[in-house]
């Protein structure tokens, strides 16, 4: 494990006791009826509390399967306490203790066991302090030996605690889950797609053109099994990669997410757009309003960074929606959430209606030049080049900003001709 565990697992076992049990030197193959019971007792615990309590009631008597139930069943506890209740969680020896048992259960366990381990604990990471307790070398390697046995909700689940944690595996643990994941490719379902290319874009590992071709085809054949989580996640995922998917997996998710359109949030839908946007994907004519109804649905409560992102999406896409209320609600939204948006979000707040060929009210327009940082050249440029699109001056305050940008402001005036060149252009849809 990491430096330091070492330690701390000797004062818990001083104190609860020492290794998992075993039977005349050797390690029992077969659960006892007592370590039966207690698995049946840590699956229906809810508590961070529950779980330890077992833990430190029968120190001593623990198998691997206890062992990964304990730890799985804390990683989803964990995740509802609020970080002020985690900071001592660190020095509570029962859990020292788990750490200390995890590494010598880890020589033993299963596919299933070691990665419902390896997601339990990077649940637990975020604790203060129990990074640097948890043997990840150890399990690591649990992973690498079991290669060869990881299914396809193994590898979805391993891939997914690493990106919980935040970290790549080491080169080892890689290509155990590329080869498991190049060989169970038939028996991966949408959820096991999602997770893993989403796991995989979050720590900014691509996988290998053929596996994702393949993977591809398999959200195909499970696409109407796609939940709207699911449809998130893997579109977040391709928008990471900078890779569009391929024309019959967009075919496929069509009919999908109309369907589940209904049942997202309006961060979930702001972020379908964005991500189609980020890709140059235009949603199907209806989808994008299925998308669209759920925003208007919660018009007067939309969250500052969702209005933002709308609009760039929106702007991005040259999506006009005529007859339709949403750029003057959204107008609307940005005057009520200015005060919590910093000079690049009412910069680009404004360009997006400038390049959407909609002029929003003054009083959305003055409360985003006020957002302005006067120092940022390129916001201020951004912020000039609009009012310039809408026929308007600049505003008192811009105009003197602008006059008296410092030497030293993060553009120069060559970058300032290139950055209005480049807005034009795209704003008029010119070619050099």
């Amino acid at each position: 494990g990491l430096p330091g565990w070492r330690a701390s697992g000797r004062l818990a076992r001083r104190e609860f006791g020492s290794a998992p049990a075993q039977q005349g030197g050797k390690a029992s193959s077969w659960p006892t009826e007592t370590q039966l019971e207690r698995n049946r007792r840590l699956s229906v615990a809810n508590t961070v509390e529950e779980v330890l309590q077992i833990v430190g009631a029968e120190s001593g008597q623990m198998d691997r399967v206890n062992v990964a139930t304990a730890v799985n069943r804390l990683g989803r506890a964990v995740s509802r306490w609020p970080m002020r209740e985690l900071q001592n969680l660190v020095n509570d020896g029962r859990l020292l203790l788990l750490c200390s048992w995890a590494e010598q259960a880890s020589a033993k366990m299963r596919a299933r066991e070691v990665s419902n381990t390896l997601l339990g604990f990077a649940k637990l990471a975020r604790c203060p302090g129990l990074r640097e307790v948890v043997p990840w070398t150890a399990l690591g390697q649990a992973v690498a030996r079991e290669g060869p046995r990881l299914s396809a909700q193994h590898v979805a689940t391993v891939w997914w605690a690493y990106s919980e944690l935040g970290s790549l595996p080491d080169r080892a643990v890689l290509q155990a889950l590329e080869r498991a994941a190049f060989r169970e490719v038939d028996e991966f379902a949408a959820q096991h797609v999602a997770m893993t290319l989403r796991a995989c874009a979050a720590l900014s590992s691509r996988p290998h053109p053929v596996l994702l071709g393949s993977l591809e085809q398999a959200a195909v054949r499970d696409s109407e099994r796609f939940s709207e989580h699911g449809l998130a996640s893997l579109f977040s995922a391709y928008a990471l990669f900078g890779v569009s998917p391929g024309h019959e997996l967009l075919s496929a998710l069509q009919q999908p997410m109309q369907r589940l359109a209904a049942k997202f949030t309006p961060q979930a839908a702001s972020n379908m757009l964005y991500n189609h946007a980020v890709l140059n994907l235009l949603p199907q004519e209806s989808c994008l309003q299925a998308l669209v109804d759920v925003i208007m649905q919660h018009i007067g409560q939309l969250p500052a960074l969702v209005v933002v992102r709308l609009l760039w999406s929106f702007a991005r896409l040259r999506v006009l929606l005529p007859g339709c209320s949403l750029l003057a609600d959204l107008a609307q939204e940005a005057s009520r959430v200015a005060e919590e948006l910093v000079a690049f979000h009412a910069a680009l707040v404004l360009w997006s209606f400038a390049m959407l060929e909609y002029r929003p009210p003054q009083v959305c327009i003055a409360a985003m030049s006020q957002r302005i940082d006067t120092c940022d050249g390129e916001c201020l440029s951004v912020a000039l080049l609009a009012n310039a699109i809408w026929g308007l001056g600049p505003g008192s305050d811009m105009a003197a900003a602008a006059a008296s940008l410092p030497a030293d402001a993060p553009i120069s005036s060559e970058s300032l001709a290139q950055l209005f060149t480049a807005w034009l252009a795209e704003a008029f849809e010119l070619r050099p």
